[in-house]
């Protein structure tokens, strides 16, 4: 009987590495950020044909560490950032999306959800650290963003790290599909969060 407990377990670790293997290859996660400087890494976005050049923001150097520790570990944000209303306030994150924020099927009816509303009623909103406290850059020209210049109502935030390969880029694809049905309702960005601050 034993031996057949250690059989099963040989073949299930087995099983399970192969499985890992496959995926890391299939969609090459995992990968060394190397780039030579930011324009580089925009001419590897702009070949992915995902988003548009004015989606794409950066962390400066000041904003990266507490972006990460405040924004992606503290919220446990793997893609979705939010839906903000404006500076501070965004559409609360709902229990099956936080039970879950790695599941691609959650962060996209989450969205689909947010991007069908007409109103906001207090009750499903939230006040958050102002997102202007964090000096984000649009990577294509290095300005300063400001979201106080975008009038649509909802301003939806998505991270990107080259480290996921092409997992979610999915996932970005039916995002940017959803927003169009909803007749472009919301602006999307993307926080790459990569350290791009320190390339030239």
């Amino acid at each position: 009987m034993k031996k057949i407990k250690l059989i099963f377990l040989f073949f299930f670790c087995l099983g399970f590495v192969a499985c890992k293997m496959y995926t890391v290859k299939k969609y090459h996660l995992e990968r060394n950020f190397n780039f030579k400087d930011r324009q580089s890494f925009l001419n590897y976005l702009n070949k992915k044909n995902l988003f548009d050049e004015h989606q794409l923001l950066y962390l400066d150097s000041a904003s990266y560490l507490s972006f990460y520790l405040e924004k992606l570990q503290q919220d446990s944000s793997v893609i979705y950032q939010g839906c903000y209303l404006n500076d501070s306030i965004c559409i609360n994150r709902s229990r099956f999306l936080s039970e879950n924020t790695s599941c691609m099927g959650r962060i996209q009816k989450e969205v689909a959800a947010n991007l069908s509303l007409t109103t906001f009623p207090d009750s499903i909103l939230v006040k958050v650290k102002n997102i202007s406290s964090y000096t984000l850059r649009y990577l294509k020209d290095d300005a300063i963003f400001n979201i106080s210049a975008y009038q649509k109502k909802i301003k939806l935030f998505l991270v990107y790290t080259y480290a996921t390969g092409t997992y979610y880029d999915s996932l970005y694809k039916d995002i940017l599909a959803i927003n169009k049905l909803n007749n472009s309702n919301a602006d999307i960005f993307i926080i790459c969060i990569d350290p791009l601050h320190t390339l030239n």
